[in-house]
């Protein structure tokens, strides 16, 4: 299983859980606090101004008390995800759609073969390919709301 953070620009942090493991608030946590670090060093200007906006899927990783008080120490504004809207998962419609094609047919025999056909599947993705995917994501949002009438 692999979890992946981007932005409209690349792929800011991804990590790969090993065979067997599960994600717990614990893990997700401590790989947010690297996300984080990666963040600051890649685009030092969006964190300092508290400008994350993160969206994620109602995982219980993700809703754990633990997991959303770090989101507030970080000072990230948290999108809210509807219950039951795979519309607005955005890796899932976009990134990982594009990565099953992508690995789609293809024989692996070890672990290491999968893991580098995804890291090559992220590096050879344009900074247009992200933008594309949030302007998606801005798009699939509205007629969500229209079609629910809101998500308060």
């Amino acid at each position: 299983m692999v979890t992946v953070s981007w932005c409209a620009r690349r792929i800011g942090h991804h990590f790969f859980l090993e065979k067997g493991q599960t994600i717990d608030a614990d893990r997700y946590c401590t790989e947010m606090q690297t996300m984080h670090a990666k963040l600051k060093q890649k685009f030092p200007s969006l964190v300092s101004r508290n400008r994350v906006i993160l969206l994620q899927d109602n995982a219980r990783p993700h809703v754990a008390t633990k997991t959303i008080q770090l989101i507030r120490e970080l000072g990230y504004e948290l999108l809210p995800h509807p219950l039951y809207s795979p519309d607005l998962s955005l890796t899932d419609y976009h990134l990982f759609r594009d990565l099953d094609n992508f690995v789609r047919g293809k024989i692996f025999k070890k672990e290491d073969e999968v893991k580098n056909a995804v890291e090559t599947f992220f590096s050879e993705k344009s900074t247009n390919y992200f933008e594309k995917g949030i302007e998606r994501l801005v798009e699939r949002w509205k007629k969500c709301a229209e079609r629910d009438g809101g998500f308060d």
